[in-house]
């Protein structure tokens, strides 16, 4: 089903396979595609099975993020696997604060779609991201999001081109929940 979410400056809609083409100029960057287990993409089939994977299923909640002034397309943000969040940002629009525009809207959208934790419900009572450890800008936008510092787990993925690599754990628990 198709979701949408306004913000003052953006819109987040329903990641969509079409919007690979889009999104092909943000993930073949080293600079963002570094931050994750991925190498940077190479071609639109990449790029398609790129999106395709954070498009289907059932735990998945993903959007496209579009600067509503300009319509144009600059990152995806949402849940690849409950409870995570995650998001990507194109370079030339760092440091705009879109990020955690995008995260601080999608936060409630996300505590609606997942399904809480309780008697014999196998649900979640916060969501959860992860970073790199020196990836201090996203670290920065978890913590103005109001997302708490769980624990740095060592080397704990493998990228691509930089090795192993620690990861900062951060959560928020659902409203009235602690």
């Amino acid at each position: 089903p198709f979701f949408s979410i306004e913000t003052e400056r953006l819109y987040l809609r329903t990641l969509q396979i079409s919007d690979a083409e889009k999104l092909l100029p943000t993930i073949s960057k080293e600079e963002v595609m570094q931050w994750t287990t991925h190498r940077p993409v190479t071609s639109l089939a990449q790029a398609e099975r790129w999106v395709s994977d954070r498009c289907l299923g059932p735990d998945v909640f993903n959007f496209g993020i579009e600067v509503r002034l300009s319509g144009e397309f600059i990152g995806v943000i949402g849940s690849f696997h409950w409870p995570y969040v995650g998001y990507v940002i194109d370079p030339d629009h760092a440091g705009n604060g879109y990020a955690t525009e995008a995260l601080r809207a999608l936060i409630p959208a996300l505590f609606d779609h997942i399904p809480s934790a309780g008697k014999g419900n196998s649900g979640f009572d916060y969501i959860e991201a992860m970073s790199d450890s020196e990836n201090m800008g996203s670290r920065r936008v978890l913590e103005k999001c109001g997302f708490i510092y769980c624990e740095t787990l060592l080397q704990d993925f493998e990228n691509p081109t930089l090795g192993w690599r620690d990861t900062t754990v951060y959560r928020m628990p659902r409203p009235g929940k602690t």
